[in-house]
């Protein structure tokens, strides 16, 4: 993927939709590559995105200063790709508001229902949080 095309997409898609429902309020989410995808578009588009939602995305080699929205992360302290540790430390460092839950007896696609990996309490719960969280940003219903 190249990063500058990925990163004008998703704006051109929120500018779109702002262009055509005035009052919209867009999240940016991602689950996996998504989660980092969506990172780094936050941290590249300022305040464009109202919050976002990274599901075990990588933070490593982002700059946590560059964040300048909010951000709900959900991550599995099982997962060997992504150490709990450095997302840990990039999310204690951000200086915008933020949620980070990591899942004690959760690995990495622990959303995915059709997946072994899937672990119901944690999906649950994270799915909760990010409701509350984009109710919060954006004054939605879920």
């Amino acid at each position: 993927l190249d990063r500058i095309q990925f990163v004008a997409d998703l704006r051109a898609g929120a500018d779109w939709l702002a262009a055509r429902l005035p009052s919209t309020k867009t999240g940016i989410m991602g689950f996996c590559m998504g989660g980092n995808l969506a990172l780094v578009t936050a941290t590249e588009t300022g305040t464009r995105f109202i919050a976002v939602f990274p599901f075990y995305g990588k933070v490593e080699g982002l700059d946590p200063h560059a964040l300048r929205t909010p951000a709900c992360g959900s991550y599995g302290a099982r997962d060997t790709g992504i150490p709990a540790d450095g997302v840990r430390a990039f999310f204690n460092t951000l200086s915008v508001p933020h949620d980070l839950r990591i899942y004690d007896d959760a690995g990495h696609a622990f959303f995915d229902d059709q997946r072994a990996s899937y672990v119901a309490s944690a999906a649950q719960d994270a799915w909760t949080r990010t409701l509350a969280f984009l109710n919060r940003y954006a004054g939605t219903r879920s």
